[in-house]
């Protein structure tokens, strides 16, 4: 009976501290391109064609996010390249859907890399670029009733780019994780939907998986960096760039 007794309790502890651990799938849409008013006819063929390409691709490549219920770990699933699809175009599409990627969300901290600067790991602190405004307009994605929310950028960060800052998320309060497409995953549900700047993420499934957020570590030769100063010296690489 002893016996008998500590395997129920055994059992009963495993089934106590068990977390289930979910994966969402995102697809992107990048929205039709505005064009100031004197723009050449020429340009705006131009543009418009990399838009359509660009949304065409979305059908393939797809934001991947797996959470433990604490942490999480965002990217985009691997596709072969082709000629219509290089490597140059994939990458101005994920810079546009993302400005940073991969990314390792927990405990209010998120750590991200960036396809410019491999020598660098953007480290970002919630807390530190904004508080969440939670408001009474929702609607349902996906059968989870979602709220939405207005990031309030902190005074401290005036000159944060818009690309680096959604306009507004969709979160998912019966979803009871930490989840995200973007850095920003201190919400009090999974995010289902986040718009941005350049483009809008939606998820199209959520599903239990037993597969485990990875942890991003420095490597050799790497270093922890702000947002602010990775976008710093990227406007600093560009400039160099034009003057030569």
């Amino acid at each position: 009976m002893i016996k008998i007794a500590l395997l129920c309790m055994s059992l009963l502890f495993s089934l106590l501290g068990y977390t289930q651990n979910y994966r969402i799938t995102y697809e992107f849409e990048i929205p039709h391109p505005e064009f100031p008013e004197k723009t050449e006819d020429y340009l705006k063929q131009h543009f418009t064609k990399e838009y359509k390409k660009y949304n065409q691709i979305s059908e393939f490549l797809k934001m991947h996010t797996i959470s433990d219920g604490n942490a999480y770990y965002t990217s985009f699933n691997k596709i072969m390249e082709s000629d219509e699809y290089d490597s140059t175009t994939l990458s101005s599409v994920k810079l546009l859907v993302a400005s940073v990627y991969p990314i390792y969300y927990n405990n209010g901290t998120s750590l991200a890399h960036n396809l410019l600067f491999s020598d660098r790991v953007v480290e970002v602190d919630n807390e530190d670029y904004l508080t969440w405004e939670i408001l009474n307009e929702t609607k349902t994605i996906l059968g989870f009733k979602c709220f939405k929310a207005l990031p309030i950028l902190n005074p401290n960060k005036p000159n944060i780019k818009s690309s680096f800052m959604p306009v507004h998320v969709w979160f998912a309060p019966g979803l009871n994780f930490k989840a995200s497409p973007s850095v920003f995953g201190d919400l009090p549900g999974a995010v289902l939907e986040l718009e941005n700047h350049n483009s809008t993420l939606r998820a199209i499934e959520v599903q239990e998986t037993k597969e485990k957020p990875q942890i991003i570590k420095l490597r050799s030769g790497q270093e922890l960096t702000t947002y602010e100063a990775l976008d710093k010296r990227a406007q600093k690489a560009h400039s160099d760039y034009m003057d030569n």
